[in-house]
């Protein structure tokens, strides 16, 4: 939807509500990292992703997962009720800001 196909001036809210994988896989790092380090074993591979920046820890996550699983994005269980909810207040701020008084 655009001024131009609509004729009128637009204006758009996004609001995120998914999540990629392998950014909360990501978020995990430090633990594993941690957990690895613990086995002579594994201490290797957690002091290699320890090493790595968080660009690079992101993006050897990702190549892991996206071969054997594609890009994968997540959703909170409640995301009905969340975009529900997320709607009524978008809505009630802008009727407010539009209809002061």
């Amino acid at each position: 939807m655009t001024r131009e196909s609509l004729g009128v001036p637009v204006f758009a809210i996004g609001v995120p509500t998914v999540v990629g994988a392998a950014a909360i896989v990501h978020d995990t790092v430090e633990t594993m990292v941690e957990t690895l380090a613990r086995s002579q074993d594994t201490k290797s591979y957690g002091a290699y992703i320890g090493n790595l920046n968080p660009d690079e820890q992101y993006e050897l996550i990702r190549e892991l997962l996206e071969p054997e699983f594609g890009p994968m994005y997540v959703t909170p269980q409640d995301i009905d009720e969340t975009v529900e909810m997320l709607g009524f207040t978008i809505s009630e701020a802008l009727h407010q800001v539009v209809y002061r008084g």
